[in-house]
C-alpha cells in the first residue's frame, strides 16, 4: 500500500501545476547562483575600479642612513651613483625648521632614495656647503636623472638659494599621475603624497604634525624623524614605479636606453616645471607694489634656441686690407648697402671698407679677429644654441659706455640644458650680491612705479557697478557703497554713467617716491666707488662662469682678464671695430 503522502508524487501532473513544481524546485538553487553571481560582479568591478595591485619593487626594510660627515656622504654617494647607472631615478625630499614669525630656516635634511630601497639623509645643518662633494653636486645637477617627489622643485630652489646646489631633472608627481591616471581615479585625486600612496599602492603614510613640525636641526635625529624622512623619498619612487609600470607593464631591472626613451616622452614637458593647478593659474597678482606691465603678444626668447648659426665669421678689412674683425654676414652686408664698403670675396665673405675706422680693440684686438665656432662652449652640441651673457644684462646695462664697447668677449653660446644650468649658478651669484650690497631684488624700494590704492579701490567700483548694470544682482545697500567710494573720490555729488566709464580706464600706476633703484643699477653704481671696481665685477663673474660650467670649447683668446681698451681710451691707437 502506498503511502498517501508519497503517493501524491507519483500522480500525473497538469500542465501548469508541472511548470509550478518545477519553479518550487529550482527556487533554492536559483537563489545561491544569484547571489554567486551577483558577489562575481561585484568582485570584477572592484577589480576594475581599483588600482592594479603590483609587488613593489622597494625594500621598505632598508634602514636608512643617516650623513653627518663628509666621508660617510662619500661612501654613500658611490652606492647611490651605482643605483642611479642602472635606474635614473631618485626620490628627493627635503625638511627644514621654521622660526616663531614663520620664516623659514636654510634646509636641514636631504632625502634621497633609489629604487632598491637604498635612502640616505644628509643632514646638510651638519656639513660644510664648500666641502660638500662633486659626486653629490653632479648628481643634482645632472638633468637625465629624475628627482620625483611632490613640490620638489620648490625643494631644488631652496637647494640652490640655501646650500648653493643646483638641482635639475626635477618632476613632480602630481603632474605625472594626473596626466596618465585612469578616468574613473581622478576624483580621488587631491595632489598630495599620502593621497597618491593611497592611489597607486595602497599604502597610508605617517603624516605626523609632530614629526614633520619637529626640530630638524636637534643634535640627534629620532628613530621617528629618521623613518619619516626616508619613507618620503621611498614612497615617492615606488609612486614613480607604479606609474611606469601601469603604462608599460613589467619593468627590468636595468633600464634600457629604449625604455628611457618611452619615459622622456610619457614626462614631455613635465621637467623642472612647477605644479600649478587650474585654480593657482586664474589666481591673479595681489601685491600692491608692481614694475609696469609692458602689453605685447610676443612670447619670451629667454630659453628659445636660435634657429641659425650665430657665428658667420665674415670679414670686415681696412681700406689698407688690414683685417679688423669678424661679423655676421648681415652686418658686413650693411656696409655695402650704404655705399661705404665694396665686397672683397665671396669666400669668405668679406668686405672693405672705404673709410679709416677709429677706435678698435687694443691689447685684447687678437679675440676679436678669430673665427668662432657655432657650438656649445660647455658641452660641445651644435644642435641649438641660445647666447649667453656671461656679465648679465641687468648689471652690464648700468656700465659706463666705455664698458659697453666689445661686450661680445662675454657673450657665449650654451646649449638650452647647460643655459638652464648656468643660469641657477647665477642665481647663486645674485643672492650674494643682493646681500653684499643690500640691494634686494623686489621690495618697495627698487619698484619704480606702485598701484595707487585709493585709484585701485575706486576703479574696482566702477567695475563692479558697470558690471551690477548688465546682471543686476548687487543689494541697493552695496550700491549705494559703491556709488559713495566714486562720489569721494571725484568729489562729486552724483555718480553718472560718464564717471563710472571714466573711472575704469583710470591708470592707478604711480611714481613710486621711495623708489631707489633696481637692484642691478645699485649693485653697479655701489661696485664702481670701489678702484677697479668695474673690472672686478666682471672677473667675478667669468671666473664664476668657469668654475661652475667647467667649459671645455671656450673661444681661444678668451680671458678672465679681458679690458675694454681702445683708442679711445689709451695710447693703444690701433682703431676699432668699425660703427654700423
Amino acid at each position: 500500500m502506498l503511502n498517501p503522502v508519497k503517493s501524491i508524487y507519483l500522480q500525473p501532473l497538469t500542465p501548469k501545476s508541472s511548470i509550478v513544481m518545477s519553479l518550487r524546485h529550482l527556487h533554492l538553487p536559483l537563489a545561491a547562483a544569484s547571489l554567486v553571481g551577483t558577489a562575481l560582479v561585484s568582485f570584477l568591478i572592484y577589480k576594475l575600479l581599483k588600482p592594479q595591485q603590483r609587488r613593489s619593487r622597494m625594500d621598505y626594510s632598508k634602514k636608512a642612513v643617516v650623513v653627518e660627515t663628509i666621508d660617510v656622504l662619500e661612501t654613500a654617494m658611490t652606492r647611490i651613483i651605482e643605483d642611479t647607472s642602472s635606474f635614473k631615478v631618485i626620490g628627493l625630499d627635503c625638511e627644514w625648521c621654521s622660526e616663531r614669525s614663520g620664516k623659514r630656516r636654510p634646509i636641514a635634511l636631504l632625502q634621497l632614495a633609489t629604487i632598491s630601497g637604498y635612502s640616505v639623509l644628509i643632514r646638510l645643518c651638519k656639513l660644510d656647503n664648500r666641502s660638500l662633494p662633486q659626486s653629490l653636486r653632479d648628481l643634482l645637477a645632472n638633468r637625465s636623472i629624475l628627482k620625483v617627489g611632490v613640490a620638489v622643485l620648490d625643494d631644488a630652489n631652496h637647494l640652490l638659494t640655501d646650500h648653493h646646489l643646483p638641482t635639475r631633472g626635477c618632476l613632480d608627481l602630481r603632474y605625472v599621475a594626473s596626466r596618465h591616471m585612469p578616468r574613473d581615479l581622478r576624483s580621488k585625486f587631491t595632489g598630495s603624497l599620502k593621497n597618491l600612496a593611497d592611489i597607486f599602492l595602497n599604502k597610508t603614510l605617517d603624516k605626523s604634525e609632530d614629526v614633520r613640525c619637529g626640530d630638524w636641526e636637534a643634535d640627534v635625529m629620532s628613530t621617528h624623524q629618521i623613518r619619516y624622512g626616508a619613507q618620503d623619498v621611498l614612497v615617492a619612487v615606488d609612486i614613480f614605479l607604479s606609474i611606469l609600470q601601469g603604462k608599460f607593464g613589467a619593468l627590468p631591472d636595468r633600464a634600457d636606453d629604449n625604455l628611457w626613451s618611452q619615459v622622456a616622452s610619457m614626462c614631455q614637458g613635465l621637467l623642472d616645471v612647477k605644479y600649478k593647478t587650474k585654480a593657482t593659474e586664474r589666481k591673479t597678482n595681489t601685491n600692491v607694489l608692481t614694475e609696469p606691465i609692458k602689453t605685447t603678444t610676443k612670447t619670451s626668447n629667454a630659453y628659445k634656441p636660435r634657429q641659425t648659426q650665430m657665428y658667420h665669421n665674415c670679414r670686415l678689412i681696412a681700406p689698407s686690407g688690414e683685417l679688423l674683425c669678424t661679423c655676421h654676414k648681415q652686418k658686413a652686408e650693411w656696409y655695402i648697402k650704404k655705399g661705404i664698403g665694396e665686397l672683397e670675396c665671396e669666400e669668405p665673405f668679406t668686405v672693405r671698407l672705404k673709410f679709416e675706422p677709429s677706435g678698435m680693440p687694443g691689447l685684447d684686438r687678437a679675440y676679436y679677429l678669430q673665427d668662432k665656432a657655432n657650438m656649445c662652449v660647455v658641452c660641445g652640441s651644435e644642435d641649438s644654441y641660445i647666447r649667453k651673457n656671461i656679465v648679465p644684462h641687468e648689471y652690464r646695462r648700468h656700465f659706463p659706455e666705455v664698458n659697453k664697447k666689445h661686450t661680445s668677449h662675454d657673450v657665449v653660446l650654451l646649449c638650452l640644458a647647460c643655459h638652464q644650468l648656468s643660469s641657477s649658478y647665477d642665481r647663486i651669484i645674485r643672492n650674494q650680491l643682493t646681500v653684499e650690497y643690500n640691494a634686494p631684488i623686489t621690495n618697495s624700494t627698487n619698484a619704480r612705479y606702485r598701484e595707487d590704492p585709493r585709484r585701485l579701490k575706486a576703479r574696482s567700483a566702477a567695475k563692479a557697478l558697470k558690471r551690477n548694470t548688465k546682471v543686476g544682482k548687487l543689494p541697493e545697500q552695496r550700491v549705494d557703497e559703491l556709488k559713495r567710494i566714486l562720489s569721494e573720490f571725484w568729489n562729486v555729488e552724483e555718480v553718472s554713467v560718464d564717471i563710472i566709464d571714466e573711472t575704469l580706464t583710470l591708470d592707478v600706476k604711480c611714481e613710486n617716491e621711495e623708489f631707489q633703484g633696481s637692484h642691478g643699477e645699485k649693485v653697479v653704481n655701489l661696485v664702481m666707488k670701489d678702484q677697479n671696481g668695474i673690472e672686478k665685477f666682471e672677473k667675478r663673474w667669468r671666473q664664476q662662469f668657469l668654475e661652475t660650467m667647467k667649459p671645455k670649447f671656450m673661444p681661444a683668446l678668451w680671458s678672465v682678464h679681458h679690458r675694454h681698451t681702445s683708442v679711445d681710451s689709451n695710447e693703444d691707437n690701433q682703431g676699432s671695430i668699425p660703427p654700423r
